[in-house]
């Protein structure tokens, strides 16, 4: 995962976007069993100064939530009764399989993204927040 997470800050767009299919294809072979070794990766690829890494480390993590939670992005504003219900179901998964010290760690990793400097990882982190 480190080779790739470097991949992904590459200035070719098309070794971008080799690293990023290779990383989604990792996290959905080995994300619910291996999460433990790939969430800190992807926490510290969040923290990096390259804004490529940080977006692509994001969405990754992103992908991994969704698949831990059981969520898929939302098409609506996440108002209805079945909206709220299908968000507390993923949050008590993430607690479950991560700890609540750790799904506190990422939920708070990714609200500061909301806060990034490039406007690609703020959007992104948005889009992650509301899976």
């Amino acid at each position: 995962l480190p080779a790739l997470i470097n991949g992904l800050s590459d200035e070719n767009e098309n070794v971008r976007e080799v690293a990023m299919r290779a990383g989604r294809v990792l996290i959905k072979s080995h994300g619910k069993i291996h999460f433990d070794k790939i969430l800190p990766i992807l926490q510290s690829g969040m923290g990096d100064t390259d804004y490529r890494i940080r977006l692509s480390s994001l969405m990754l993590l992103g992908d991994l939530l969704s698949m831990i939670g059981g969520t898929t992005v939302l098409r609506t504003d996440g108002d209805t009764q079945d909206d709220i219900r299908r968000a507390e179901r993923a949050q008590a998964q993430l607690t479950l399989v991560l700890g609540i010290q750790t799904r506190n760690r990422v939920l708070s990793d990714v609200y500061l993204a909301r806060s990034d400097n490039a406007i690609a990882v703020r959007q992104a982190a948005v889009q992650v927040w509301k899976t």
